[in-house]
């Protein structure tokens, strides 16, 4: 048999002052003398085969399994491994000297060069070249491929994973070598490959032009100022020859086309040396006054965007300055050189972890965390918070947005609040936490703390507890440095709690309100929600308030696209009330579904207005023929019962709620300024159940009454000693008799309200409409307004469906707020398709 061809591993030592020969004079830490180190690399590997060929004269040819094959002219091959040393070197003339800063890695490249290597790997205490600092973007991940300018680019701005000096010697290679980063605690990763091409101008993603961003800490922007620097020669020499001699280097240079000033960027703590060197220079500049300031503004940070991907991409540049805009950061100066490949802003010291996050997030590199505080855990607000629970995943994949819960409040009374705290172990409390749950919240107010970690595979360092702080502090416990974006949601109908409102768009917080009551409320504290929501423009707190009237119906934005597609509203009108809505249609179903109409508003007569009511022990009865037959009372009760009344139900019998629906439409129609507050509506149009309401507050501690109205002192009279009951019974008759006389007429009432713009009038009526109507044949619990406009005279434009449910009001909630932040995130390459569950990428 032939005897098979074995490999064998050889290992040698080798000093890399016997190779590597530097030039101490050439440059800063020495350069390369490249033919003397390969002659010295050759002799080395002379006398190292030389031993090694000893080495093997002096081993037994075969051991005792090779013995029995039969033998074979040909030796083993056999691999020669170097183990050489780093950091150290020679120079010229033979004498020991370091490489300086990041020898070991450079001795690696040095030697792959020498070596005509395939490819150099260096091995450090990461996956690869990250899109970020980890330690400041949590988000931040490895880069599968960096070009080498990209490399050079991230390695000058901070990215300490490799130095540009460790690229030289592979890019000037021929053929060049890929770099390898390869993590010692994970070998089993590929880490990230730096060659020719790179992941920007690669992928068909045109989002992802962008491989990563970086940031140099703790520098001084000075700026040279003046009118003698305008179209004079040698200035920027003279200025930079100055900082030479001061030994002071720039970091960073932008000037104008008009040559009024010239501004860089050095390190912080040469800033005065700095100062001291431009004003010797131009000591005579300063005495004539042509030169009229040398500042310095420090600390200050310069945020980079690096990418090749960038270099003819339209609008990157705006999304990289319009995140910063939006994470409210002023930008001090810019920088962008010819190739595209680098985009440079300085920023205050103290915005930098912030702009990191902001502009990593804008080109999708991670997602866009947003903190969220919910105020009312009643059954809107628990939707609300199960919602943001289960949807939490999708709208991370579907959006790139993470939206945190930080801080939930019951309500606008208690003096207690569910904060996300940080564990006494300490630790950073940004990267603590990580969103509240319905379990969290609900293990929070009974047993007192609980892991609030929604996503098992993250670290579970925050806890959800209960501490002290009324509703007004819930705004410290979502707003943070190092997030661009925070909201609360209003799950309220308190008036304490819309009164925050405007103190919340001051702190910069989103507001995404379901509570009317700001809009609705005095007019002082509407024109302090105006002036919040305005007081930084563009920049300025948004305030979101479509659920505020119709629930999960586009009724204030179908208004807004209207008015500001140019066209006139000339009147509103419709069901606004759910339980109303509700209510009617149970007492006086329509007697046909014939086609809806829109009725002239001349066929609607008639008013009676109805009062509050206690609800009785029994359910509906039905008549023989199985239809129900219900009273009025029996509907409230109904209405209650399945969640359609506001927590205190006389606001909606007493058209208090519809009144300050109605208002704020006005404030969009701008017809609110002759309003003090909702009083003024309730006054015009009274219910039975204000007078009733009214009656009980003017009664004085000895049962005497204050003066009221001749039109109602009748009334109040006859139902002065009426218990609960008997004015239900009197109102189901009264209601009855309402009900009959319309079915007579071919008619049924319901309860509609009006804005006429002409009249600058506001009612809200109980009307009997045609059985055809729209309004007649509206389902119970929905709700129907109709506009009419100088575009939609004949045939009003009609916004009909369900506003009634919890879950779809708290759906309404959030879609206001993904509206929000695709605005403020940007567009996603691709395009949206609706599925029947969720919003998703194609």
């Amino acid at each position: 048999r032939r005897r098979r061809r074995r490999r064998r591993h050889a290992f040698a030592y080798l000093d890399a002052r016997r190779v590597i020969a530097i030039d101490e004079e050439a440059i800063q830490d020495g350069a390369v003398v490249w033919p003397l180190s390969e002659g010295k690399l050759r002799d080395a590997c002379r006398e190292i085969e030389s031993e090694q060929e000893r080495v093997r004269e002096n081993e037994d040819d075969m051991d005792d399994f090779d013995a029995e094959e039969e033998e074979d002219e040909s030796s083993p091959a056999v691999s020669l491994h170097l183990v050489v040393t780093g950091y150290v070197a020679s120079n010229t003339d033979g004498v020991a000297t370091t490489l300086g800063r990041d020898g070991s890695d450079y001795s690696a490249a040095v030697m792959g060069k020498l070596l005509r290597s395939s490819l150099i790997s260096i091995w450090t205490d990461v996956d690869g070249v990250l899109s970020a600092d980890p330690r400041r973007v949590p988000r931040a991940h490895v880069i599968p491929d960096v070009s080498y300018n990209e490399a050079m680019e991230l390695a000058y701005f901070g990215a300490k994973v490799i130095h540009p000096k460790t690229m030289t010697p592979a890019i000037s290679s021929d053929p060049q070598i890929p770099i390898y980063i390869r993590n010692t605690f994970n070998p089993t990763f590929r880490g990230s490959r730096i060659y020719l091409s790179s992941t920007t101008t690669t992928t068909t993603d045109t989002d992802r032009r962008v491989c990563g961003f970086s940031s140099v800490e703790r520098v001084a922007l000075i700026n040279v100022e003046g009118t003698g620097l305008v179209g004079v020669q040698g200035i920027a020499r003279r200025l930079f020859g100055a900082l030479e001699s001061a030994g002071v280097s720039v970091a960073l240079i932008s000037q104008a086309s008009s040559e009024h000033s010239i501004t860089f960027a050095a390190a912080a703590d040469r800033s005065s040396e700095a100062r001291k060197a431009i004003e010797e220079e131009f000591a005579k500049e300063l005495d004539l006054n042509y030169i009229t300031s040398v500042d310095v503004r420090s600390p200050c940070s310069i945020v980079a965007a690096v990418g090749d991907g960038m270099s003819g991409t339209a609008g990157v540049a705006g999304r990289f300055f319009a995140a910063l805009g939006d994470a409210k950061i002023n930008v001090l100066a810019v920088s962008q050189g010819c190739s595209e490949r680098n985009i440079s802003a300085v920023v205050r010291g103290e915005d930098s972890t912030r702009a990191l996050r902001a502009v990593h997030a804008a080109f999708r590199l991670s997602r866009t965390t947003v903190y969220v505080g919910v105020v009312g855990m009643g059954e809107l607000g628990r939707s609300l918070l199960r919602l943001l629970e289960g949807q939490r995943s999708t709208l991370r994949e579907t959006f790139d947005v993470d939206l945190r819960v930080r801080a939930v409040a019951q309500d606008g009374t208690r003096e207690e609040l569910v904060a996300l705290v940080r564990r006494r172990s300490g630790g950073d409390a940004s990267s603590s936490a990580d969103s509240i749950t319905s379990a969290a919240y609900d293990a929070a107010t009974g047993a007192g703390v609980v892991s609030a970690a929604a996503d098992p595979s993250e670290e579970d360092d925050g806890i959800a507890a209960l501490i002290p702080g009324d509703v007004s502090s819930i705004s410290r416990h979502v707003r943070a440095d190092e997030v661009a974006h925070s909201v609360i949601f209003d799950c309220t109908a308190e008036e304490r709690v819309g009164r925050l409102h405007p103190s919340w768009l001051d702190s910069d917080v989103h507001v995404v309100t379901a509570n009317n009551t700001a809009l609705s409320g005095p007019r002082k504290l509407r024109r302090d929600v105006r002036r919040a929501e305005c007081a930084r423009g563009k920049l300025s707190a948004q305030y979101l308030r479509e659920v505020t009237v119709g629930g999960g119906l586009p009724i204030v934005s179908t208004m807004r696209d209207l008015l500001g597609s140019g066209d006139e509203i000339q009147r509103v009108d419709g069901i606004l009330s759910v339980s109303w809505s509700y209510i009617l249609h149970r007492i006086a179903p329509p007697m046909g579904t014939g086609g809806a109409t829109a009725a002239a508003d001349d066929d609607c007569e008639g008013d009676l207005t109805t009062p509050p009511l206690s609800s009785p022990e029994s359910r509906p009865r039905r008549h023989n023929d199985g239809t129900p037959r219900c009273t009025f009372s029996e509907a409230v009760r109904e209405a209650v019962e399945l969640g359609l009344m506001e927590v205190d139900p006389v606001k909606d019998l007493s058209f208090e709620y519809t009144a300050r629906c109605l208002m704020v439409l006005a404030k969009e129609l701008g017809l609110d300024d002759d309003l003090e507050d909702v009083e003024n509506i309730l006054t015009s149009n009274p219910s039975p159940a204000a007078r009733r309401r009214r009656r009980t507050k003017t009664k004085n501690d000895d049962g005497s009454k204050d003066s009221v109205d001749d039109d109602d002192s009748k009334e109040e009279d006859e139902d002065e000693d009426e218990d609960d009951a008997t004015y239900a019974d009197r109102v189901d008759a009264l209601m009855k008799e309402r009900v009959e006389r319309a079915a007579s007429d071919g008619r049924v009432p319901r309860q509609v309200s009006s804005i006429d713009v002409k009249t600058n009038s506001i009612e809200i009526r109980i009307v009997d409409v045609p059985s055809d109507h729209v309004f007649a044949i509206t389902p119970p619990s929905n709700e129907c307004v109709r506009f009419f406009t100088a575009r939609h005279r004949q045939y009003p434009l009609i916004v009909q469906g369900p506003s009634a449910g919890i879950d779809s009001t708290a759906s309404a909630l959030l879609a206001e707020l993904l509206r929000l932040m695709r605005s403020k995130v940007g567009p996603r390459s691709g395009s949206l398709s609706r599925t029947r569950s969720s919003a998703v990428l194609a």
